[in-house]
């Protein structure tokens, strides 16, 4: 059984249905792309799987544990952590503090603060600076930092090149491919289809709230008919 199993599920905001029926399935140590024109409902299928969306019907299994409609904190403490779109770190705080923050939350040792800095080294220039200063790349670098400490099995990215400048997304890539490297389950939500395709192994397009195409990165990249028409590009 995969690492996680999502079937049938809905949820949307206020009234309205944004996700009409998701069926999705992550293993370890892959990385998926979740890619999709703006609006089909990839962030919101984010939110849902973390808990910050609830869920109307359907289900989500994580290693066999019900998650649909539980609480974020609940679905964190049970492996899975989010690098928002946006970053959202807290300005006036250190580098150091965001990391002490995150690692008191660990669920395992799996990551620990040395070897998150190891992997994202210039945090450990940066690590009395208030992270309002830090550069767009720092702070996603932060991000994801923050993320990983938590010692996840499950990690959702969403739009974590988005503004970022082109050496930058290249150590973002790195980082994404240290997280497969060591057994966790990746759900990249992507615009920038060079990284998509430098580090998953395969892609799920999404449109009007469902998983529409399920493909290994080398077939959807021999097929650009399709991609075109799921997304505007060849």
């Amino acid at each position: 059984m995969s690492l996680l199993e999502v079937q049938g599920l809905r949820s949307g905001y206020h009234r309205g249905t944004v996700l009409h029926g998701v069926d999705l399935s992550l293993d370890a140590g892959r990385v998926t792309g979740l890619l999709g024109r703006n609006g089909v409902g990839k962030s919101t299928l984010v939110g849902t799987l973390m808990g910050l969306v609830r869920a109307s019907a359907g289900s989500v299994l994580l290693d066999g544990v019900p998650l649909a409609g539980r609480r974020a904190d609940v679905i964190a403490r049970a492996g899975v952590a989010l690098v928002p779109q946006g970053r959202r770190i807290w300005p006036a705080l250190t580098v150091d503090e965001h990391l002490q923050l995150s690692g008191r939350r660990a669920r395992s040792s799996a990551w620990s603060r040395e070897r998150v800095l190891s992997l994202l080294p210039r945090l450990a220039e940066r690590l009395a600076q208030p992270a309002g200063t830090l550069s767009g790349g720092e702070q996603q670098m932060l991000a994801v930092a923050r993320a990983l400490l938590t010692g996840p099995r499950l990690i959702l990215l969403d739009e974590p090149s988005e503004g970022l400048a082109p050496a930058i997304v290249e150590q973002i890539g790195l980082a994404i491919g240290g997280m497969r490297d060591e057994g966790m389950a990746v759900l990249l939500v992507e615009q920038d289809l060079h990284l998509a395709f430098a580090v998953c192994s395969e892609v799920a397009v999404m449109d009007r709230g469902r998983i529409v195409h399920r493909a290994s990165t080398s077939d959807f990249r021999r097929d650009p008919a399709t991609a075109y028409r799921l997304l505007g590009v060849a």
